[in-house]
């Protein structure tokens, strides 16, 4: 059931598409990791073309961050696909527009990259239909039913379907479907995630920009990519909002020009030549929701209070990296009560109370 017009309208749909397998989170860089070998390895015949353009990705990080990661270097080598610390001057090299003096140091990671992300949704679409799903789309759900405190139907507008099994996999709604179910309530926030996209200016062809990594900053709070038809520059912003139908605020991404102005002066003014927000008439921009529990976990599993309503949510913005996971993890639990495939307790509502 998708309550929407047509399916991926919301935050799937608003992706930047990256695959970064560092996270301050490390159950959040388990499921990264886990997860992204379904892009890497699709099934046989699940896409027309790769998931993942292996281009690399570049976080950069500052003070008390560096410290931080070079302490962890050697779990992040062993999790984290060949990680490799290299100092700013290094990060230049790879991605000249960067000014070394406004970080201390980078974690390169050579197998992360972007992900098409419309061929994982069409993948995963034309297989569902094709194992007898059915996709019904413009279609919300009003009420949960229960029979004997179990789940037994769900009523929406368009009447009453039984059910033993519902999967709140309602991304920035599912805090209202849990409440509506009366389940366990793990506290769940949508932030708000903004993007802005613009061409290449001619001034930054001798950097080979269509080869750059994802380069991620933390102490500047800012990422940018090639794709796009151009680059994309992401605002990190993470401002809670109610479910909604997000727009961008344009002083949000005016502050992240200005962050970006920092670390990569040049890019900026490429991008704004005039040096303000004037320029940016070629610019396309969007706003998405991610969603967050309390501690940054996804919830996963069948809810404790109310038996058949199984949990699928808090994602975080790591849903499309880690889907491919948490899909079978999922339906193991659903089908089998268990999985080997992650440590579910680490995922479960339970763990809400």
């Amino acid at each position: 059931l998708e309550r929407e017009a047509r399916t991926a309208y919301h935050a799937s749909g608003r992706s930047a598409r990256t695959l970064l397998e560092i996270d301050p989170n490390p159950v959040v860089q388990a499921l990264k990791v886990l997860g992204s070998e379904f892009l890497r390895h699709p099934p046989e015949g699940f896409a027309p073309r790769p998931l993942l353009d292996p281009r690399g990705a570049l976080r950069l990080f500052g003070g008390a961050g560096w410290r931080v990661v070079q302490s962890r270097i050697d779990e992040l080598r062993e999790a984290g696909r060949g990680c490799e610390l290299i100092s700013a001057r290094e990060a230049v090299d790879r991605v000249g527009v960067l000014d070394a003096d406004s970080f201390d140091g980078a974690a390169y990671l050579p197998e992360g990259g972007f992900i098409d992300v419309d061929a994982l949704l069409d993948g995963y679409l034309t297989a569902a239909v094709a194992a007898g799903v059915e996709v019904r789309t413009g279609e919300s759900v009003l009420d949960i039913e229960y029979d004997a405190g179990r789940v037994s139907a769900v009523v929406t507008e368009q009447g009453r379907l039984q059910a033993r099994w519902i999967v709140n996999a309602a991304g920035a709604w599912a805090g209202e479907l849990g409440r509506m179910a009366d389940a366990t309530r793990p506290e769940l926030t949508a932030r708000r995630r903004s993007i802005t996209t613009f061409p290449v200016h001619e001034d930054l062809a001798e950097f080979g920009v269509e080869c750059w990594p994802l380069v991620w900053s933390d102490p500047h709070s800012v990422y940018f990519r090639p794709g796009f038809d151009g680059l994309m520059v992401c605002a990190m912003d993470e401002t809670p909002s109610p479910p909604c139908d997000a727009v961008c605020d344009e002083r949000v991404l005016d502050e992240a020009m200005s962050r970006l102005a920092v670390l990569a002066p040049r890019l900026c003014m490429a991008a704004l030549p005039d040096g303000s927000g004037d320029g940016r008439s070629s610019f396309r921009s969007w706003t998405g929701l991610r969603t967050f529990a309390a501690d940054g976990v996804p919830v996963v599993g069948e809810d404790p209070r109310r038996p058949g309503f199984f949990w699928l949510a808090g994602q975080g913005g790591c849903g499309i990296e880690t889907s491919g996971l948490l899909g079978r993890v999922a339906s193991d639990l659903i089908t089998e009560g268990a999985s080997n495939l992650f440590d579910v307790a680490l995922l479960t509502p339970r763990r809400f109370g």
